[in-house]
């Protein structure tokens, strides 16, 4: 099963999110240098954070790597609201390719994408989404729990280890500069069985330009946007989609490159 933010929930943003690698090739676990844009918290001499990487969309496809890494499975796919003029690249709900980045980015050639225009006034969206979901079942979600039997994939994906999520991000000439960052979790989604008032995910607005640009953004900083159930805190240990969304009219094109967690 497919979850989507809801039309209500989109008219106050929709969800967005995006991981990065410091370089393309960062298969498994790396170490980058504090000057790629995280804080010194190992203090002066530090190595910097270790990767764990999502996806550095090499393969070209819409799978996240194989062989699999830390065990994560998922793919990409997008979304929009289904209006009769919204136009979206790739197809919604269809079959997802990666795009070749021309010139290369360093030793980075293809990055997720998506592009369009249509949009309904305020309320129309369109988003890009990776879901992130274990290859073996999560004993916090059994047979006889309240996800389970509402049907919630076993597949949800522990992420507690992670301080955060890191990628490379830009935009197209023509579009929307802001998105929005949004990670779904038991706790907002319906079939979690936790929330009356769903689909108010934790995320975070980002501002781009047509450069690349590196996006470090820790679990801490990411919050609820309001219309939903209150959360105390981040369900870090059950993540199931990251989301890139865009809502408004304007045209948007969206580039993500080397998705990845760090410790």
């Amino acid at each position: 099963m497919r979850l989507l933010e809801s039309p209500s929930s989109v008219r106050r943003w929709a969800a967005v999110s995006v991981v990065s690698c410091a370089t393309s090739a960062c298969g498994g676990q790396t170490r980058i240098t504090l000057a790629e844009g995280f804080p010194d918290e190992g203090g002066a001499g530090s190595s910097g954070p270790t990767l764990d990487l999502i996806d550095d969309m090499e393969d070209g496809d819409e799978r996240l790597p194989i062989p699999l890494r830390d065990g994560r499975s998922g793919h990409w796919a997008t979304y929009n609201d289904g209006a009769p003029a919204t136009e979206q690249w790739p197809q919604a709900q269809g079959f997802f390719v990666m795009s070749a980045i021309s010139p290369p980015r360093g030793s980075s050639t293809y990055a997720a994408r998506t592009y369009g225009r249509g949009l309904q006034t305020s309320t129309g969206w369109a988003s890009m989404e990776m879901s992130v979901m274990a290859t073996i079942g999560n004993p916090d979600v059994d047979a006889g729990s309240r996800a389970a039997d509402a049907g919630l994939p076993q597949g949800l994906y522990d992420a507690s280890v992670y301080k955060g999520i890191t990628l490379y991000a830009r935009v197209g000439d023509n579009s929307q500069k802001e998105l929005r960052l949004n990670v779904a979790t038991l706790q907002t989604l319906p079939q979690g069985g936790v929330c009356t008032m769903c689909y108010d995910s934790f995320g975070k607005i980002l501002s781009l330009g047509t450069e690349w640009k590196q996006i470090v953004l820790p679990f801490a900083e990411l919050s609820q946007r309001g219309f939903g159930d209150p959360v105390s805190f981040f369900d870090s240990a059950h993540v199931y989609t990251i989301d890139f969304a865009f809502v408004g009219p304007q045209a948007f094109d969206l580039w993500i490159d080397d998705v990845a967690f760090y410790r």
